[in-house]
């Protein structure tokens, strides 16, 4: 029996309205604000397919003093590191504005129906090691919009990384693919 009558933007999916996830919610509800991740991060897709770097003739190579190591997928790994350059990495020159700074949060970008990964998403903190740095289309890029401690990024990372019981907010069945709705992360609700 539902307490609440939903709002239009909510599915009717049986997760929002589990007693058991009420209850846990409400016993986390100590734990500090709850924000939407959009209100603290910016997100964003960067246009840099291999495609587009091609035709501009952006591509360069690590020799390069002005070249760019591009963060792809494959890149963001389990552990929430950024692997080193392997041999296959592309290089590209790219504005200055459009690099990665250290202290963002990159996110391999799903392409199937959005369902959280079972294992969580590949979340990584960019660190002053891996730049300079950009992102391909195929990351998401969540930058702070005020700087976090140690442990609000550990914490958001540690969030993005666990595998989630229901599909994320304003999306009810069937999910929508996430790599053309990133607007879906930032409504997700985060403690901090």
């Amino acid at each position: 029996m539902l307490r609440e009558i939903p709002g239009p933007e909510q599915g009717l999916y049986f997760g929002r309205f589990d007693p058991h996830i009420l209850q846990r919610r409400q016993d986390l509800a100590g734990f500090g604000a709850v924000n939407a991740l959009g209100a603290l991060f910016t997100l964003h897709r960067a246009p840099f397919s291999d495609a587009i770097l091609k035709k501009g003739r952006q591509l360069t190579s690590s020799k390069d003093p002005g070249g760019v190591r591009m963060i792809r997928p494959r890149d963001i790994g389990r552990d929430g590191t950024v692997a080193p350059p392997p041999e296959e990495t592309m290089w590209a020159t790219i504005p200055a504005d459009r690099q990665l700074a250290a202290g963002d949060l990159v996110i391999r970008c799903l392409i199937a129906p959005f369902m959280a990964p079972p294992h969580g998403f590949f979340t990584a903190e960019v660190g002053e090691e891996d730049l300079p740095a950009a992102a391909s289309d195929q990351v998401v890029v969540l930058r702070p919009i005020k700087p976090l401690s140690r442990p609000q990024a550990r914490l958001i990372t540690t969030f993005l990384r666990t595998r989630s019981p229901w599909p994320w907010p304003g999306h009810g069945w069937p999910p929508l693919p996430w790599k053309r709705c990133p607007r879906c992360l930032s409504r997700s609700p985060m403690r901090h």
